[in-house]
């Protein structure tokens, strides 16, 4: 009897210990492809994930499986929908296959900082719907919280390239999508790595250099084999997304699902501002390494800027080969970011 009560005085305790209305605390599994250490890992998933604890007094815990260890970008989509995972980060480089209209957020070019990128995504993503919305809810995901990196720059292992034509015959890595069909215009030779396969990549002598925002060349060490990096190539952005599966998030109470949605703008806001904020340190850190920082000239800039333009109309064309209506998709976001100017 003594032992019966001391059993039932501990469920009590234990009870009164857990968010109210709830049987026991949940644990969820957060999914990305990124490293431990890597500055969206720190100040978004970090962050957004210990919101959602604090804002549910421990309702819902997390433990993250970084570096692509429950699936590698381009499966985490399915991955959310088959349960394998409760939250994952979509880059939208590898969703061209599945969610192409997602695409036309990293046309070269467009958007000047991680700030009006990501806010014009969430605005066509995520808060005032529209054809990219419609159509990664109908995939079955529901987006959360918007990314985007400020624009990329070029490093490279040697002497900087001043002009676009000197560009012509240098092996690059790129992630995917219209970054390739850039690169491509501007006869560089696009070769498609993962971002933590650069490094290897460099020492090997198998690209030249690569295309990446400032914080993500620091994350992958990047600037210990580069000789130059740009200060105004802003070729393009890396854009994502935080997202469940439409129909579990659908199943989570009304208080819950407003939490997510919550966490995910304010912890958004503020890794944009940093992402922006860190760029002028960063560059700045990597001269004082001796690394060559330089910037095009207006006339280059104007030059390439011109040069990369067909590459929006080839991908509207793709995607609306597809049947698909992207020039609505792209004057929305268009709108957007001219909106977050």
């Amino acid at each position: 009897m003594k032992k019966m009560t001391s059993a039932c005085a501990s469920l009590a305790l234990l009870t009164t210990t857990l968010a109210p209305g709830l049987a026991k605390a949940e644990t969820w599994s957060f999914t990305v492809g990124w490293p431990p250490g890597h500055f969206m890992v720190k100040n978004g998933v970090e962050p957004w994930m210990q919101c959602v604890d604090d804002a549910t007094d421990g309702e819902i815990e997390f433990n993250l499986f970084p570096s692509g260890q429950i699936s590698g970008e381009p499966g985490i989509p399915d991955a959310l929908k088959g349960g394998l995972a409760n939250v994952g980060y979509i880059g939208i480089h590898a969703m061209s296959d599945k969610m192409p209209l997602t695409m036309l957020t990293m046309l070269p070019g467009i958007g000047d900082s991680a700030v009006q990128i990501s806010s014009a995504i969430r605005d066509v993503l995520i808060e005032d719907g529209g054809a990219i919305h419609d159509q990664v809810i109908e995939y079955g995901l529901q987006p959360m919280l918007a990314t985007a990196f400020p624009p990329y720059q070029l490093g490279l292992a040697g002497d900087p390239v001043t002009t676009m034509e000197n560009l012509s015959g240098l092996k690059i890595r790129t992630s995917g999508g219209s970054l390739v069909l850039a690169m491509q215009a501007l006869n560089a030779v696009p070769v498609q790595l993962p971002a933590s396969d650069a490094y290897v990549a460099m020492q090997q002598g198998t690209v030249d250099g690569y295309v990446l925002a400032p914080p993500s060349i620091t994350s992958y060490k990047l600037e210990e084999l580069s000789g130059s990096v740009s200060r105004n190539f802003n070729i393009a952005s890396t854009t994502g997304f935080f997202a469940m599966d439409k129909q579990r998030f659908d199943s989570l109470s009304e208080d819950l699902q407003a939490t997510l949605l919550k966490c995910g703008k304010d912890v958004e806001a503020a890794l944009a501002a940093k992402a922006d904020g860190e760029v002028e340190s960063l560059l700045a850190s990597f001269e004082e390494q001796g690394i060559n920082i330089y910037s095009f000239s207006d006339e280059e800039v104007a030059k390439i800027k011109k040069t990369i333009q067909p590459v929006t109309d080839d991908l509207v064309k793709r995607i609306s080969d597809q049947g698909l209506d992207a020039q609505e998709a792209l004057d929305e976001f268009m709108a957007a970011i001219e909106k977050h100017k």
